[in-house]
């Protein structure tokens, strides 16, 4: 299925990257690993919303869940959960994500 909205395929790509990351997280850190991955699937909910309704809390909220992930994803790298390169990596495409969220936002405002 082909998504109209750019931001909708990041965050996709985002998410198999990520189930791909932690796929291998000892079982005393699960609770990070399912929250990491509960938050990216309610960013891809969150941002389907904002898509449907043109709300701007909804894009807030998208901001909000963002900068959670970022959160989980530092609070990972020292519990060495993931490398510094994966994390990196990771902070690439949130902040591509977050950019286009920004974008959206000033689009919207100006119409």
């Amino acid at each position: 299925m082909q998504d109209k909205l750019l931001i909708i395929t990041k965050i996709k790509k985002t998410i198999l990257y990520l189930e791909k990351t932690y796929e291998m997280v000892p079982r005393k850190e699960r609770v990070l690993k399912d929250h990491i991955l509960k938050t990216s699937y309610q960013l891809l909910e969150q941002t389907t919303r904002a898509n449907l309704t043109g709300k701007k809390e909804d894009k807030i909220e998208i901001l909000v869940l963002l900068s959670m992930l970022e959160f989980d994803i530092k609070n990972s790298l020292e519990k060495k959960l993931i490398n510094y390169k994966k994390q990196e990596q990771i902070g690439i495409h949130l902040l591509e994500i977050r950019k286009m969220v920004f974008v959206w936002m000033n689009y919207e405002k100006k119409k």
